[in-house]
């Protein structure tokens, strides 16, 4: 995962997935890029419980994280996923200047 990489990207995005490793990232993190959860509240492959263990071990660890949890949806990206998705990364560019 990105916070455990050198070089961090400008933000992170997750849709409907786990975090590998949880016990070792306090250890492992040398990046602390903003992260964004998506998970469906119906998920039958990929609990939504787990978005929460992550958002939990991700601050534990200094990283910044907002979680959104897609009412009724399963194991897919909505289109309010994908606006939550989009706004995440839109505020994370804001900050940076475009090279011409």
């Amino acid at each position: 995962m990105a916070p455990r990489q050198g070089a961090a990207p400008a933000a992170i995005i997750g849709y409907s997935g786990l975090l590998a490793g949880p016990e070792y990232l306090e250890d492992e993190v040398v990046a602390h890029p903003p992260v964004t959860l998506i998970h469906g509240e119906l998920d039958a492959i990929v609990s939504f419980r787990e978005m929460e263990a992550a958002a939990t071990t991700l601050r534990t660890a200094g990283i910044p994280v907002s979680t959104h949890l897609a009412r009724g949806a399963g194991h897919t990206i909505t289109p309010e996923g994908a606006s939550w998705g989009l706004r995440a990364i839109r505020e994370a560019f804001a900050s940076y200047e475009l090279a011409d």
